[in-house]
Order: C-alpha cells, then structure tokens, then sequence
C-alpha cells in the first residue's frame, strides 16, 4: 500500500546537544532531537512531515523557523515550561555514545508530547513515524494511530526503556515497521542472539517488518508474512558526525514509503538521508541538502545494483 493521501508525523523530542567527538572536535550548542532528524530525513526527499514534539523558550527559533521554510510543519509543537533537555553527547573510539543530561536539564518525560496536549488534530494520518522515547509514550502515540487507522506506523525504541519486554509486547502488534538499532537488539534480546535470529523473533512479536539498524554495516531488513529478508548496504560517506544518523535513517525511510511504496527502496532512502547526516556536524549539513542530490545519490545505488556490485 502507499500512504499517498493524509499528513506524514513525525513525533518525538527536541534537544539542545553538545557533542564531543573521539577526534577531539566539538559541536556544541546545536540544535538536535530525535523528531528534528527524523524530519529532516524525510524532507531531504521532498516529504513535508508535521512535526510533534515538546518545544522549550530555549529551543532555537532560527533553527524552527528555517526547518519550517523547508516546508516541515511546526505548528503542532507543544509548549513546555522548563529549560529543555540539554545534554552532552560522548563518542569513544570504539564508535560508542553516551548521553548525559546537564544541570538543570528536563528529564526525557518532561518534554515527550502527549496525545491529550494535541491541539489541531490532522484529519487522516497517511504515515506516522514514533521516535525515541520512554515506552509508555511510545504506547500511548501507538495506540492513537492504530485508533486512526493509520496504515504505516514506524517505531524507533529508546536505548534506555528495553527492559520491560512486556510493555514492547502489547506495544508492536500494532506496529508496521520497528527500527531497532543493533544495540537496542542486543539490550532487548540479549547479545548472543544474531541479527537474523533477531529480526524473525521481533517479527513473532507483531510487527510487519523490522529492520535492524548497524551503522556503517547498514540495516537488515525483515518482512513477517513474505520472510523476504536483505541487507541495505550503508551509503558511502566521509564519517564526520554520526549524531542522528539513525533518526534521518528513519524519515528517509518513512519518506520512500510514502513517496514509492516500496519498503527496499525506502531503505536505500533512509541510508542516503543518513549519509548527508553523518558528512556533517549536527543537523547542519542536511539541513543544506537538496532532493536533487539524495535522487543523485540513490541513482548511484541503482548503478551499482544493475552491475552487480555492493
């Protein structure tokens, strides 16, 4: 099916980020959140998604304004009262990352939107994509488009809210695509499983299709009712800053399905939307992206494939 008709979603947080990097480089104060890669993501192929999330008085107004000139959507953020979550983002040399929320930062909770905080309600949903956040939001956005029957409902887990395998069981019956990274698999599953064994077991639990996202290994896809399973090799790109990588993997993925209805295409869009995000530091190289170079991108990718290679 293509959700060619609705509104798109994306709905998670918005953050202030200070990234250290393992080279020593640093990025600080920019403007970062999972619903603002996810977005940009998508929008760097045309989609013009709503975006749902908390917005703090600290929160960029630049950045909202130029994201909204892009033709994203913000007139569905919701007010918080608080200073926002800024946190410092760490990268170690063995392509590991820590969050650590500063000062008198808000919690992840605080600034999750709400289902009950909506203020405009869209009339129909043609795609929606739930970003990180704690499980019971996740839950409580779930529910409310499969209430709308929204017929595409992506799913990225947050890192820290994986042990409550109960709560992810009631959650994915009602998910088409779940987007977990491979560390998120490991900390749901447990490490000895292997990625194929992982995507045919999260598949068991509901959802259609399930890809695993590897980094620079790319993502595996899975799909339940066919068993057709690939692998998307990562876009070739000069690693700079992989901060959001996995979120604009999202959007560009969300945007395929809305754009092509083809869920191995829409992979290739994702890698390539993550690609323009990992050439840059913070959200600033693929806010300057153009769908003329991700479609030069992904004609690339389609080369490659009439002639055998990757």
């Amino acid at each position: 099916m293509k959700p060619d008709e609705g509104r798109p979603l994306v709905i998670g947080h918005l953050t202030v980020d200070d990234i250290v990097l393992s080279t020593g480089e640093t990025s600080m104060e920019a403007p970062g959140g999972d619903s603002l890669y996810a977005a940009l993501g998508a929008r760097v192929w045309g989609l013009k998604p709503s975006m749902i999330a908390c917005r703090a008085d600290t929160y960029s107004q630049h950045i909202l304004d130029q994201v909204d000139a892009m033709g994203v959507d913000t007139r569905l953020l919701q007010r918080v009262s608080g200073p926002g979550v800024r946190q410092w983002a760490l990268y170690d040399t063995s392509g590991g990352r820590q969050y650590h929320a500063q000062g008198r930062s808000s919690s992840y909770l605080e600034i999750s939107p709400r289902v009950a905080k909506m203020g405009e309600v869209p009339a129909l949903v043609s795609a929606a994509h739930v970003a990180p956040m704690p499980g019971v939001v996740q839950k409580e956005w779930v529910e409310w488009l499969h209430g709308r029957n929204c017929p595409w409902i992506l799913l990225d887990p947050h890192e820290d809210e994986l042990s409550d395998t109960q709560l992810w069981r009631e959650i994915l019956p009602h998910v088409t695509v779940f987007l977990p990274s491979i560390v998120e698999v490991a900390a749901l599953l447990g490490s000895n499983v292997s990625v194929v064994q992982a995507v045919k077991r999260l598949a068991d639990w509901g959802p259609k299709i399930v890809i695993i996202k590897m980094g620079e290994r790319g993502s595996l896809y899975y799909e339940r009712d066919t068993r057709a399973m690939f692998q998307i090799s990562a876009f070739p790109a000069q690693a700079r800053d992989s901060t959001g990588c996995g979120d604009a993997f999202c959007g560009g993925f969300m945007a395929g399905l809305c754009q092509l209805g083809d869920p191995r295409a829409a992979a290739q869009w994702g890698s390539i939307s993550a690609s323009f995000v990992l050439e840059g530091y913070g959200p600033y190289q693929v806010m300057k992206t153009t769908t003329k170079q991700a479609m030069d991108r992904w004609a690339t990718i389609r080369r490659r494939e009439d002639h055998g290679v990757g």
